[in-house]
């Protein structure tokens, strides 16, 4: 289901598939099925395979804007990113990532570039109160 709106895509496409090996195999074998079930069939199908799709993603958005059904999430990156994250998440809550803990990180300068170390993370908001402040060591798989 979080394949989004690229599947429908790959349902519309299964359908030509599917179409032209019915059509395919009615030649090949000489099978006389009627011109309009090989058409109707496959396109009823589809139609019955996105409408069935469109309706479970609405409600998995539904159940995700009550607070079920999201992944259990930490957010490493530098503070700002965090704030910015939370926020997104707080608007659109049917993404289905709920923030458990959060790493905030920067630069070392002591380091070569990109290596990342524990950065000062202030919380501001109640939210960022009450989600637990990791650090970025070796036993952050283990804490989070």
């Amino acid at each position: 289901m979080d394949a989004g709106p690229e599947m429908y895509g790959k349902v519309i496409t299964a359908f030509f598939y599917d179409f032209l090996i019915l059509s395919t195999v009615d030649n090949l074998l000489d099978l006389a099925i009627p011109h309009r079930l090989i058409f109707l069939v496959p396109f009823l199908t589809t139609v019955l395979a996105l409408l069935e799709r469109w309706l479970m993603r609405r409600e998995l958005h539904r159940q995700r804007r009550k607070g079920k059904c999201t992944y259990p999430t930490l957010l490493i990156g530098s503070p700002e990113k965090i704030r910015l994250t939370l926020k997104r998440m707080e608007t659109n809550t049917s993404v289905g990532y709920e923030p458990i803990a959060l790493c905030a990180i920067k630069d070392d300068p002591g380091q070569e570039p990109g290596t990342p170390t524990s950065a000062d993370f202030q919380a501001s908001t109640e939210r960022e109160r009450n989600l637990p402040l990791l650090p970025l060591d070796a036993d952050l798989p283990k804490n989070a």
